[in-house]
């Protein structure tokens, strides 16, 4: 899935961050679309691990984060 720019009107917002994003992850999952992830992230492999086991789509890609 390719995301636009964030824009005020859109239907979609985003969250920066491994903390805020672990906390909407265990507090409201359901609204969770797709994560994206940095190639050099630290905790890289137990984010994947914790996403696939929560069926939660993710993908790595540098580009898009930057």
């Amino acid at each position: 899935m390719r995301w636009k720019r964030y824009r005020k009107e859109e239907d979609h917002s985003y969250s920066f961050g491994a903390f805020p994003t672990m906390e909407l992850l265990k507090v409201r999952p359901d609204l969770v679309i797709e994560i994206i992830l940095f190639s050099s992230f630290t905790d890289l492999d137990q984010w994947k691990e914790f996403l696939d086991g929560n069926h939660i789509s993710y993908r790595i890609s540098d580009k898009d984060i930057a």
